[in-house]
């Protein structure tokens, strides 16, 4: 099933704005959910990587994320 955030990203696309969309593909389940839910919609993504320590220094600078979060995350990838 399509998540809205999905279908608001179609909904958009089937009236012809083109999207550049930034969300975080943080798990398997997120991923293929993406990949079903815009399946027939022409899709680039595009991956950014940096070192935990970067991560670290942004969520501190921030001061909005909850700090430990990027590595939670980084973790759960592996």
């Amino acid at each position: 099933m399509k998540h809205d955030f999905q279908r608001t990203i179609a909904i958009f696309a089937d009236t012809g704005v083109n999207l550049i969309v930034d969300h975080v593909i943080h798990d398997a389940f997120t991923r293929e959910d993406w990949q079903k839910s815009l399946s027939g919609y022409p899709v680039m993504s595009v991956g950014v990587f940096c070192p935990l320590y970067e991560l670290e220094r942004r969520e501190k600078e921030r001061g909005d994320r909850r700090i430990g979060q990027a590595k939670g995350i980084l973790d759960d990838r592996r």
